[in-house]
């Protein structure tokens, strides 16, 4: 009786550790160990992800930004699905800001803030946002999953048929991640979490001859 109370013991063990099978990958989608990645992950520049694929998680690092050039029949859909969403004109000689929302992760961003405390910043944004000139922003979402429109001063606007999505967010990154589009279809993307100082800050070099 001792023994096969022993033999199913392991073999229970050992259905266990399958089921809890970690692969790790860099950037570039080679496999790397535990070590490798926990110490790759310290970099600023990179963020780690975690997806199930059956009974295997796959834990790989990626960079956390992006840049490259749209066509204009891709940038003119993107805007034109907005436009509808928002149910007004675009200007499309401006620069545009897109912060998106995929209904992943936890956002530590303006968690607790009281409502005053949400107008003031908010206000703040807007006034730099407005300062930098030729720049208009919007935020917008795949899924309404976890999403806070800081007590209804955001106006958040879905994404048809998920083209901002499949365009630039190729995975399902922690709490919100942003891309900034310029009239010429050149555009910078940030995965993840992410300060609006830092928006402000990547439009302004955007914006830089």
């Amino acid at each position: 009786m001792n023994k096969l109370f022993l033999v199913f013991i392991l073999l229970l063990s050992s259905v266990f550790s399958f089921a809890q099978e970690i692969h790790f990958f860099d950037e570039n989608g080679r496999r790397i160990t535990k070590e490798q990645f926990e110490r790759q992950r310290l970099n600023i520049n990179k963020l780690g992800l975690s997806f199930q694929k059956g009974k295997v998680t796959e834990t790989r690092l990626v960079f956390r930004t992006k840049t490259g050039i749209l066509s204009q029949e891709i940038r003119n859909t993107i805007l034109s699905n907005l436009q509808d969403a928002i149910g007004s004109e675009i200007n499309r000689s401006e620069m545009i800001i897109i912060n998106y929302h995929q209904g992943y992760g936890n956002c530590s961003h303006g968690t607790g803030a009281s409502l005053p405390a949400m107008k003031v910043a908010i206000s703040e944004y807007k006034s730099q946002i407005k300062r930098l000139g030729q720049t208009s922003e919007y935020h917008m979402y795949a899924t309404k999953d976890g999403l806070r429109d800081h007590y209804g001063l955001i106006n958040w606007y879905p994404d048809a048929n998920l083209l901002v999505e499949k365009t630039f967010f190729k995975y399902k990154y922690p709490c919100r991640s942003f891309v900034i589009i310029k009239p010429n279809g050149e555009y910078y993307a940030y995965f993840g979490e992410y300060s609006r100082d830092q928006v402000i800050k990547q439009a302004k070099k955007f914006l830089s001859p």
